[in-house]
């Protein structure tokens, strides 16, 4: 939801995720849509694009790359 939006909560929640993952030592993938702007968000964390087709953008992150989210 928009009034939900940009208040730091889906960051916190994908820092903890992220940090799951580095003491997993596990890659998170995930796929976005190309017509909603959540590359941005993920890229901002540290996720790349793998892949992107004219409707999804799949996107990695690895933990060997990047060290406990803040």
């Amino acid at each position: 939801m928009p009034s939900c939006q940009n208040r730091g909560i889906g960051a916190q929640v994908m820092r903890a995720l992220m940090n799951n993952a580095r003491a997993a030592n596990k890659p998170i993938e995930l796929t976005v849509l190309v017509v909603i702007p959540a590359r941005r968000f993920y890229e901002r964390l540290g996720f790349s694009v793998v892949q992107s087709t004219t409707e999804r953008h799949h996107m990695v992150w690895h933990p060997r790359d990047h060290g406990l989210a803040k």
